[in-house]
């Protein structure tokens, strides 16, 4: 997953994809990939989250509201994530969560 997510060897989503795939099918919740910065998308080339949902369906309804980290994500404990200010805001919504609901 290191290879993957901070070496951007996109080709890996692959091996997982197919499995994430199969376990999202049938869901009825609403998968909202959480974003990643225009700095981290010009350094990894990607987002690795919605590389991994190829072909499944999900709505990009966040976006973030931070320009920069001074620590990654991955360099902090629990306690440092759970002080955070939340780095994303929600977007407008070009459409109804309430015409998404399935009986």
């Amino acid at each position: 997953m290191k290879r993957y997510k901070f070496n951007g060897d996109y080709r890996l989503r692959y091996v997982f994809v197919s499995e994430l795939r199969l376990a999202l099918a049938h869901t009825k919740r609403l998968i909202v990939p959480i974003p990643v910065s225009q700095g981290t998308l010009a350094t990894r080339g990607f987002n690795q989250v919605t590389g991994l949902l190829d072909r499944t369906h999900y709505h990009e309804v966040l976006k973030v509201t931070q320009d920069q980290k001074l620590i990654r994500q991955s360099e902090k404990n629990r306690r440092q994530r759970l002080d955070l200010i939340q780095p994303f805001e929600l977007l407008k919504l070009q459409l109804k969560l309430e015409s998404m609901k399935t009986d």
